[in-house]
């Protein structure tokens, strides 16, 4: 079996000299991502089963201090009060980030330098590089923040934007993937969970989860509407997923 991909950012050149030089924790992961109300966090104990709540943000990062298992967060905010599961799409009230699961493995990225490739190709059709990389043990997470204001949802209305534009970033993403041979996870739902930083990935062997600072500024929506556009990116379809 092929060993799991390490965290080393001297292995993998990000195009940026300060990336991967400054390591986030999950308080400040969630700060970044405008994490100011309530959050999903997700836990499977080793051995056990999944299980997911819904707590206030400031207290999600004590929720993750669990050994011996593997923990994920919800990239979007959701609605409270603190409770049992993770939310629904419904549940979301934010556009926190654009982000990309990028595995190594078959039938995805060949190497975590694939997988940074696709980042920069990525980062230079957007117009910035990502704020954070998340090292997720098997892979890159780029995620590209979303100004607070342009972030929150007023409405339904709001929340429909967002998944559509999702769709939209999915295809654009699978285009630009695919043009370097490589696969990506269809994981573009507003509930997306991610990989919690200073956690361990206990798939195949345990590998550490490490969140690092990239240096990309915010985007706002109307700017990445813009870039789809540019890239004849169509509306999604109804029956896309």
């Amino acid at each position: 079996m092929t060993a799991a991909p390490q965290y080393d950012p001297e292995s993998v050149d990000t195009t940026s000299a300060d990336s991967g030089s400054s390591p986030v924790s999950f308080s400040e992961l969630l700060e970044l991502l405008g994490h100011n109300s309530f959050t999903a966090v997700c836990l499977k104990p080793s051995g056990g089963t999944f299980g997911a709540s819904v707590t206030e943000s400031t207290d999600a990062a004590s929720l993750a201090n669990v050994a011996d298992a593997d923990l994920w967060f919800g990239v979007n905010p959701v609605t409270g009060p603190a409770r049992g599961g993770r939310g629904s799409a419904d549940d979301v009230t934010a556009l926190s980030c654009l982000y990309v699961d990028l595995d190594v493995k078959a039938g995805a990225c060949a190497t975590l330098a694939d997988a940074a490739t696709i980042i920069d190709d990525l980062s230079a059709i957007l117009g910035t590089r990502p704020g954070v990389l998340i090292w997720s043990g098997h892979g890159l997470q780029p995620l590209w923040p979303i100004e607070d204001d342009a972030a929150v949802f007023s409405g339904p209305d709001d929340r429909a934007r967002a998944a559509t534009l999702l769709k939209r970033w999915r295809r654009l993403v699978e285009t630009v993937a695919g043009q370097r041979g490589a696969g990506v996870d269809a994981v573009f739902d507003l509930p997306r969970i991610l990989r919690i930083p200073g956690t361990t990935n206990h798939k195949s062997e345990p590998v550490p989860v490490v969140a690092t600072r990239d240096v990309g500024g915010p985007l706002t929506l109307e700017a990445i509407d813009d870039v789809l556009d540019e890239f004849g990116v169509p509306p999604a379809r109804r029956r896309d997923p």
